[in-house]
């Protein structure tokens, strides 16, 4: 990869590969921001700002744990509890009410209690819909519980899928997502500076071009983590990313290459599954 594709901020896909009109092209923004651990209140200010001045994207996404901050193995869970309850109530009911004013798609990362379960948690609204996934899988230094599904959003060629951080390491779980419906697979992320930038490149990469899809990879920014979010497209080329600073980058995608790759490389119908079992008990 080049200098140049990595400074881009907002590109267009799709190029000379397919001829969709506009009625398949999506705005996408991913908020790239650097929060504060604990302090609720200012990462909602800074998120609400955020909204608002990029309230024309189609498609706004923010990282994991956005609102709180993260927390290690060394949290006990009463403090992890404490967390969720200092995060306002109202928290995704506003969210809601910025989706259907301006009529977009909401995607960030939360903490969420369920019972007695705690989850690592990625908030997905829209006009009509408060949903979530929960992450499945747990990094060994996470404290949470794991999710137990892997759901698709939205519907058509809007249908999407959500994977937390240490899920993209698991390309089942991606697989899966895309043979479900997902034409978009969105990674949330908090991804610290020592883990190397190349191998999660590598990692998304193969997402889009193994399942055909586009992903939309967000991850914190600040002195602990090196952002570089970015948008990659069904072939695997990388349509923007965001350097290492807080921004909001854009793109404008064209999810008819989605169908139009698919179509011209049909990988799906030619899958083999009855080859495949021995990963389901292994």
């Amino acid at each position: 990869m080049t200098n140049s594709i990595f400074s881009s901020t907002t590109v267009e896909s799709g190029g000379p590969r397919t001829q969709a009109g506009a009625a398949t092209q999506r705005r996408i923004a991913v908020a790239q921001l650097d929060i504060r651990a604990g302090q609720m209140s200012a990462n909602l200010a800074k998120v609400r700002r955020t909204i608002r001045e990029h309230r024309s994207a189609d498609l706004l996404v923010f990282p994991e744990l956005v609102l709180q901050g993260h927390l290690y193995s060394t949290a006990p869970r009463h403090e992890i509890i404490r967390a969720i309850q200092r995060t306002r109530s109202d928290v995704n009911k506003k969210m809601y009410a910025y989706a259907r004013r301006f009529d977009c798609r909401l995607i960030f990362g939360e903490l969420f209690q369920e019972g007695e379960r705690l989850y690592n948690s990625a908030a997905y609204i829209d006009r009509t819909h408060i949903q979530r996934y929960h992450k499945t899988h747990v990094h060994w230094t996470e404290p949470f519980d794991p999710g137990d599904t892997l759901p698709v959003f939205g519907q058509g060629s809007d249908a999407l899928g959500i994977l937390i951080c240490f899920d993209s390491a698991f390309p089942e779980a991606a697989r899966v997502l895309a043979l479900s419906g997902a034409q978009t697979i969105v990674v949330i992320a908090a991804i610290p500076r020592q883990f190397p930038w190349r191998y999660v490149l590598r990692r998304l990469t193969s997402i889009a071009l193994d399942n055909q899809v586009f992903v939309i990879f967000a991850n914190r920014a600040g002195r602990d983590y090196y952002g570089n979010s970015i948008v990659i497209d069904p072939y695997g080329d990388v349509v923007a990313c965001a350097g290492e600073e807080e921004k909001v980058l854009q793109a404008t995608i064209d999810l008819e290459a989605v169908t139009t790759w698919r179509n011209n490389e049909p990988l799906s119908r030619h899958r083999r599954p009855e080859l495949y079992r021995s990963l389901t008990v292994r």
